[in-house]
């Protein structure tokens, strides 16, 4: 959260609380990040996802960290947060 407050906007004050920046949401992460994070969000584990996608559970893992790493959260649950507060997750 505090990379994308940081590089979009250059001051807090008239901060839009619309949040303009979640148009960039889909720019910032991969769309194989963006797939993982929406089955996160639904629950399943890295092992489940690995399966669904047909991918190793380290590759799903690795995805998971570059989400972590890209957004500035400090973990899954954060990054949840983050996506949900920002309606990405629906």
């Amino acid at each position: 959260m505090r990379w994308l407050l940081t590089h979009h906007f250059t001051k807090l004050e008239g901060f839009d609380l619309a949040l303009p920046e979640i148009a960039k949401f889909d720019q910032i992460l991969t769309r194989r990040e963006l797939e993982i994070l929406k089955l996160i969000a639904r629950g399943f584990s890295s092992f489940d996802i690995s399966r669904m996608l047909k991918i190793s559970k380290l590759t799903v893992d690795t995805h998971r960290k570059n989400m972590l790493r890209k957004l500035d959260a400090g973990n899954s649950s954060e990054l949840l947060a983050l996506a949900g507060d920002l309606r990405f997750l629906s």
